[in-house]
């Protein structure tokens, strides 16, 4: 599936400025030592950062997709025809190529339609900003547009994606940029402004995050015992697990101790991880305020955690359970 490369790169800029990707964090010497995603973040406007894309990880998306050689083997598809498919004959084909049997269609289809974004499905509000179609109408003023269609108006024809010059008359101005008389005439850039408050809201919602991750920081180095053992529900979060003098360790985590990307399938498995991590050493666990879904999604293991051992610490930035060895009256209760 391809999708216009312009929105890709609206959707790059403020995606790239949020996004756990491990190549995001890798500090770059071309940009002074800082890693890609610090380099975003360092410029305040959308625009600055969808020009920083252009000089670097869209260069690459699109040579990807001009040249991709599809050996007769696969299927193509634009991300633009597939979003307004409400009938759903482009998914059919597609089902279809990939070897759906008639007696499967319909619940694919149906399954397709129950996730899709014209059905109202669910999506990730942090990848997905807006399911629109060119949406680079709404956000490219008339100099970004003349940049991308100088640098990359070969790559939109070669993809079958039509060129809109500067000067076309279905192109608005940005409001922020008209002044005067045009000021009147002006079409207000709404999804422009939206993606430019989201980012805001990322970089507000990174600073509260990071002083939650140093007040946990903080309790697992000096509220907690030393030589204790430490389990962090951490998603991942490499600060939680590096604390000075502490062992601190994922949970979940792999057989070889790493960060398990997942969530336990049920409260049963939880509490088998949990009680396999306890027997190797594990003193206490660690339940981040935003992880206190926990709680309520795996109940019986809720349960467990407080029939069988006791809240060490409770504040507003976490929750520490002492996992002491327990009795067998409360196993049996737990498990009960």
């Amino acid at each position: 599936m391809i999708r216009d490369p312009r929105d890709v790169a609206i959707s790059a800029a403020s995606y790239h400025a949020r996004a756990s990707e491990p190549w995001l964090h890798v500090p770059r010497e071309k940009f002074g030592g800082l890693t890609y995603q610090q380099k975003n973040r360092s410029f305040s406007t959308l625009k600055e950062k969808i020009l920083f894309e252009l000089d670097n990880s869209h260069r690459r998306m699109v040579r990807q997709m001009v040249s991709f050689n599809d050996q007769g083997v696969f299927c193509d598809a634009k991300y633009e025809d597939l979003i307004d498919d409400t009938s759903l004959i482009a998914w059919r084909r597609i089902l279809s190529y990939l070897g759906f049997e008639e007696r499967e269609m319909e619940p694919a289809l149906a399954a397709v339609s129950a996730k899709s974004l014209f059905g109202g499905g669910d999506h990730h509000e942090f990848h997905v900003t807006s399911g629109v179609k060119q949406q680079w109408r709404e956000v490219f003023d008339a100099g970004l547009l003349a940049h991308y269609t100088n640098r990359f108006g070969r790559e939109l024809v070669k993809l079958g994606y039509p060129l809109v010059l500067s000067g076309d008359t279905d192109k608005p101005k940005l409001s922020h940029e008209t002044t005067g008389a045009d000021a009147t005439a002006a079409v207000p850039f709404k999804l422009h402004n939206e993606i430019e408050t989201k980012l805001k809201q990322f970089e507000a919602a990174e600073v509260t995050y990071n002083r939650l991750v140093q007040r946990i920081r903080e309790i697992i180095a000096t509220a907690l015992p030393a030589g204790s053992i430490v389990l962090v529900v951490s998603k991942g979060e490499a600060q939680l697990v590096e604390v000075e003098n502490k062992r601190v360790w994922h949970f979940p985590e792999t057989a070889g101790g790493l960060y398990w990307n997942g969530n336990p399938a049920d409260s049963e498995d939880a509490i088998a991880q949990l009680e396999a991590l306890r027997a190797k050493g594990a003193g206490f666990l660690v339940l981040p305020s935003t992880e206190s879904w926990w709680l309520d999604y795996y109940s019986d293991f809720s349960r467990h955690l407080d029939k069988c051992y006791s809240r060490f610490l409770e504040d507003e930035s976490c929750i520490v359970y002492e996992l002491g060895v327990p009795t067998k009256e409360a196993v049996r209760s737990a498990i009960a």
